[in-house]
């Protein structure tokens, strides 16, 4: 039976035909609306997917069905609506493979399902694809009471990691093989009493899959080797973009460490990153149209992209943080090896932070990191580059353009005449990037949304350099904000309470005030 994506907005509608679908031996996944579709798409890679047009407005569904599309000419695509007719009409309904009417028989739909997966199976033999050619990724699920490392051994290939951190629900970690297909019995894992893990599934990836080229050319990496013994700074998750660079397909992959053991403070990363962990991109694969390899870089040493020379198993390189905050190189080694398979992302409306919200254990897995190496402070002490408590923290996301500018914000709490800033008083501590950008502002513990009065921005000029010793003037340009937030006690992103949605333009020297209603 073929891998099946269900998509609704209607949580009960959705449970019904998840039964249905996995009752009829379906490999069934769900998802509640169009963004989480692509989210699960792109890790599940199903041959079927069956949508509903209103998610909640027709063109939600109307863009799933191009993104759908645009990612594989290959998946089945079927529509159920009430209001079929909307589709019918538009260019939409020719990337679809059938249109059904609300309501429907469950009968008649898996006998569509049926016809379309005689389709499928017919297609995928034809194509032949030597085992060789395929990928493998496993799926696992960890629980545990304390910090440890869980060793995976693959059979006959090399032993790999992955971390398990204590908390309040199960992880789930992706990772992938190097070695011929494993049975999944002879998948090992071992690790202490602490720590219960065991295997979901494996999978085969093969060259017709969207996710293929992603996994392919993951990289395996190594521990840095002065975090062998503490377990820190750890990569905890992988995630892969697709780009495009000097004219050729490019997939750029990122991975996010728990923690920086150096480069920029903790304090500097809140203010200018708006989290403690170090996200940093290892590695790029520049490739020909036809998926092959044309050349690799990697981020080496003071953040510059290199071209990677060093060794692979298969087509995936060998790298280790060689640097504090975790520049690569591959030219060296450790006895600890991570095979973290990447989750695909499109950040191109979003700060990479977006990631973090998606996968939230990583700001507690982060806090706690902060705790063990002493890095956390009470709420409104100073003591050096110690923080507070994450969960005291605003977090605001914007996309904004900087001339000659940097931007800080600016909280105003009920009650309270004063503006508490993201970049306490340090010039340096402002965002000077532009783009997508996240930031943190410090408030008392127990902050909720209805205390915050109002929200601004400040636009000074550029931290002195030996360039521009003395720099003049310059603007921020903020295009818009798209989420405020608190983290829960269980360090989940809560619901956003502000957002900006004209641009505004603030000179150097200037702060601008916008209250939250």
């Amino acid at each position: 039976m073929p891998r099946v994506l269900l998509v609704d907005d209607d949580a009960e509608q959705l449970e019904v035909r998840r039964m249905l679908f996995e009752q009829a031996g379906h490999e069934t996944y769900t998802a509640e609306g169009a963004g989480a579709a692509l989210e699960v798409f792109d890790r599940a890679a199903p041959q079927l997917v069956v949508t509903d047009l209103r998610l909640p407005g027709t063109e939600d569904g109307l863009e799933l069905i191009r993104a759908l599309r645009r990612r594989s000419s290959g998946v089945k695509i079927v529509v159920l609506s009430g209001w079929t007719s909307e589709l019918e009409q538009m260019p939409e309904a020719k990337l679809v493979d059938a249109i059904m009417g609300k309501p429907t028989r469950s009968r008649c739909l898996l006998a569509l399902a049926a016809k379309l997966s005689l389709w499928i199976f017919a297609m995928l033999s034809s194509a032949a694809v030597p085992m060789a050619a395929a990928e493998l990724a496993a799926d696992l699920e960890i629980s545990s009471s304390r910090m440890e490392r869980v060793e995976i051994l693959p059979g006959d290939g090399p032993r790999q990691y992955v971390m398990a951190y204590p908390g309040y629900c199960k992880q789930h970690v992706q990772v992938f093989f190097s070695v011929p297909q494993p049975a999944a019995g002879r998948i090992a894992l071992r690790h202490s009493a602490a720590v219960q893990a065991h295997v979901l599934r494996v999978r085969q990836v093969t060259p017709e899959d969207p996710y293929y080229l992603p996994l392919a050319n993951a990289p395996i990496l190594f521990a840095r080797a002065d975090t062998i013994e503490s377990m820190s700074d750890a990569p905890v998750l992988a995630y892969c973009e697709r780009l495009g660079g000097s004219g050729a397909p490019l997939l750029q992959y990122t991975i996010i460490f728990t923690n920086e053991d150096g480069g920029t403070s903790t304090r500097g990363l809140m203010a200018r990153w708006g989290r403690s962990t170090d996200i940093e991109y290892v590695y790029r694969a520049y490739l020909r149209p036809d998926g092959s390899l044309l050349r690799a870089t990697i981020q080496g040493r003071g953040h510059k992209e290199i071209a990677f020379q060093g060794r692979r198993e298969g087509g995936h390189p060998l790298l280790a943080p060689v640097t504090l905050n975790n520049m690569v190189s591959g030219e060296v080694a450790s006895r600890v090896r991570f095979q973290l398979a990447p989750q695909l992302v499109d950040l191109t409306a979003a700060s990479r932070e977006l990631v973090m919200d998606r996968n939230w254990f990583l700001y507690r897995v982060a806090a706690q990191e902060l705790e063990r190496e002493g890095k956390l402070r009470p709420f409104g002490v100073v003591d050096g580059e110690k923080i507070s408590n994450p969960r005291n923290y605003l977090y605001l996301e914007a996309s904004i353009a900087n001339q000659g500018s940097a931007l800080a914000a600016l909280v105003r709490l009920h009650g309270e005449n004063r503006l508490r800033s993201s970049h306490l008083g340090r010039a340096g501590f402002a965002i000077e990037r532009s783009g997508w950008i996240r930031t943190a502002v410090e408030l008392p513990p127990g902050t909720a949304p209805g205390q915050v009065t109002s929200i601004g921005f400040e636009c000074l000029v550029v931290a002195p350099s030996k360039n521009d010793p003395l720099p003049d003037s310059g603007t921020c340009h903020i295009e818009q904000v798209s989420k405020a937030f608190f983290l829960g006690a269980d360090y989940r992103p809560g619901e956003s309470f502000f957002r900006i949605q004209n641009p505004v333009d603030i000179p150097a020297g200037e702060i601008v005030e916008f209250p939250v209603r």
